[in-house]
């Protein structure tokens, strides 16, 4: 029986998680065995990321490592987005088989598979794949890539535009993660937000079909963009009135206005930050995640401070480093450098004093 190992967890990245677990039912549907050791497999799969220069850097190192040491029997291959966000950069150390998040099928021709990877369907991650999430949620996977073009974002090179899976096929997932026991289940997509624009539907419809099911489930959001959110704010009361939803990660990224213009974000903390309050104070039940850039180019001291002063309005705030990528024209001065690390300090100054629920992740 031939064997693979697939190498994830450069990121922690849910998605990236879903692929690679998407990967071994592959494999193990075409009767070949996935091994935890790299050094006895037949064929390696790295499922990279990049959507920041230092997680970039790891995966460059460990391709050069496991590369360095590779019997002559032994194939290695490239997935995830670090193919289609630094091709150059991959190519300069590796010359093998390589593709990306939305080109899966290519591992049909490299294993000759008889079960092709686009009938695999996977809801469940196995201890390996989780990447500190609960093992006790069942996830599902709604779309892929967005509708935005920020101008830090190197995920849209690797992701494309938006594509939406149909509303009937999701709920069959979640009826079926209902039979076998399932209360929480995760709606997974790069930008779930805009979920359904290309098949003229949107999120709250689908939401409002899920919750009408029967039974105690609970339901996490991720990731709305704020434009997405403030544009069906009713519908979304309609959903969370219901106390299915415990979880929404709104990643508003700046807590200024003139950040967020640089950023081409199509909305501003002034509409943005009353309707947070509001829904806090409606729906107390739900938790309140975002995501934070610091040091974006140009960003002000101040201008940072407005994203700490945004923050407080959310119960988890993760807060990243910017970190410049090929392709976006967002490039960080040596004063931004400097900015940043005087406002990554004070963040830590802030968790030392209990000042909210802040996590870091340098970029």
């Amino acid at each position: 029986m031939p064997t693979a190992c697939i190498i994830d967890g450069f990121s922690g990245c849910m998605l990236n998680s879903w692929d690679s677990q998407l990967f071994h039912k592959f494999f193990a549907m075409n009767n070949w065995k996935v091994v935890s050791d790299w050094k006895d497999a037949d064929l390696v799969l790295l499922n990279t990321c990049a959507f920041v220069k230092s997680v970039e850097d790891k995966v460059v190192q460990r391709i050069i490592e496991i590369k360095a040491e590779l019997r002559q029997n032994q194939r290695m291959v490239v997935a995830g987005c670090f193919p289609k966000i630094n091709d150059e950069r991959l190519r300069e150390i590796f010359e093998g088989v390589s593709f990306g998040p939305r080109e899966n099928t290519q591992l049909n021709k490299i294993i000759d598979a008889q079960v092709k990877i686009e009938d695999v369907r996977i809801n469940r991650l196995e201890e390996q794949y989780l990447n500190g999430a609960p093992s006790s949620r069942f996830y599902i996977k709604i779309e892929d890539g967005c509708l935005g073009n920020c101008s830090f974002c190197a995920i849209k090179a690797a992701k494309g535009n938006l594509k939406s899976i149909e509303p009937e096929r999701i709920l069959e997932q979640f009826r079926k993660g209902r039979e076998v026991g399932y209360k929480e289940f995760v709606l997974l997509g790069d930008d779930i937000g805009c979920y359904g624009r290309d098949i003229r539907t949107n999120l709250v419809e689908l939401l409002k079909r899920i919750v009408q099911q029967d039974g105690e489930f609970y339901l996490f959001l991720h990731f709305v963009q704020p434009n997405w959110f403030l544009d069906m704010i009713d519908g979304f009361r309609d959903v969370f009135a219901t106390g299915k939803v415990t979880v929404l990660n709104i990643p508003i990224q700046s807590g200024n206005d003139r950040v967020l213009r640089l950023m081409r974000r199509p909305y501003s903390m002034k509409e943005v930050l009353p309707v947070m309050q509001k829904i806090k104070a409606e729906f107390p039940s739900v938790l309140l995640q975002t995501h934070v850039i610091v040091g974006f180019p140009g960003e002000t001291y101040a201008e940072f401070l407005d994203s700490l002063e945004a923050a407080k309005y959310f119960d988890v705030v993760k807060f990243f480093g910017f970190s410049e990528r090929p392709g976006r024209k967002s490039v960080l001065s040596s004063e931004a450098k400097l900015h940043r690390q005087a406002a990554f300090g004070l963040i830590e100054g802030q968790i030392e004093e209990g000042k909210g629920t802040y996590l870091i992740v340098q970029g």
